[in-house]
């Protein structure tokens, strides 16, 4: 009697788990459903160390582009129900297709976000299509249009690669090693806003490679991305330790 008992708690706790699983993984594909923000950057030379196949980061090595700042990942909106990172695909798309980024559906861009878009992503400018995954991946979930979604995208990179953090601190610390603490202290400088787990930072063979800064749920365009900051929720740290490299394209 015992062991059935079990048996029939343990049964009734699986289902439990499977409709609350169904019942998130429905809100994980619904617009709308955002409850912050992630904007997700890229320090451009150290993501092309271990993808120098990709077109554009033969083109820039190349051309040993020189870093203007840090290029556009995505504006990620996320559910923590749906966590980490799996609130996506809210639109006709549902999946990742097979092949490369340019197997999704074509999108519709304005001219000039078209053009300002190939400036800060790197993957649009030499036809690698990441653009199209970002939209059909996350700005699905938060706008109907994709204008809007890069528009915005591109109003909070600016924000931040115009501010002295980009402008001074990164450069002057190109090929040079900084501590966490050190970047830390320079934006939250620049930004004039206490960025304490606010910010992930991403690395690979000790090289900074990514930026992640949690925003809130509602993304007011007026607003400065030092307030939007200030009222995000706290974030992960990320995997780079106490003290980490700033890369440039190099021989």
């Amino acid at each position: 009697m015992k062991k059935t008992k079990i048996l029939i708690f343990l049964l009734f706790v699986n289902s439990l788990a499977m409709e609350l699983f169904a019942a998130s993984s429905d809100i994980c594909r619904t617009p709308h459903k955002i409850d912050s923000h992630s904007l997700a950057l890229s320090w451009q030379p150290a993501f092309c160390q271990s993808r120098q196949h990709y077109k554009e980061c033969r083109e820039q090595q190349k051309r040993k582009a020189p870093v203007g700042g840090f290029s556009l990942h995505g504006l990620w909106p996320n559910n923590q129900q749906c966590q980490p990172y799996r609130y996506r695909y809210c639109g006709q798309v549902k999946q990742k297709p097979k092949g490369n980024f340019c197997s999704y559906p074509d999108i519709q861009l304005a001219a000039d976000i078209r053009e300002q878009l190939a400036m800060v992503m790197p993957s649009a400018r030499y036809g690698t299509c990441l653009e199209r995954h970002e939209w059909w991946k996350h700005g699905t979930c938060r706008d109907k249009n994709p204008d809007d979604y890069f528009k915005l995208s591109l109003i909070l990179l600016k924000q931040l690669n115009e501010s002295s953090f980009t402008q001074v601190f990164m450069r002057n610390n190109l090929e040079k090693k900084v501590s966490r603490a050190q970047l830390q202290e320079a934006l939250a400088k620049a930004l004039k806003v206490d960025i304490d787990h606010k910010i992930r930072l991403q690395c690979k063979h000790n090289n900074l490679v990514e930026m992640v800064i949690s925003l809130p749920a509602s993304i007011d365009p007026k607003l400065t991305l030092s307030q939007l900051v200030h009222s995000a929720r706290k974030i992960a740290p990320g995997n780079c330790g106490h003290t980490f490299f700033i890369d440039t394209f190099n021989d």
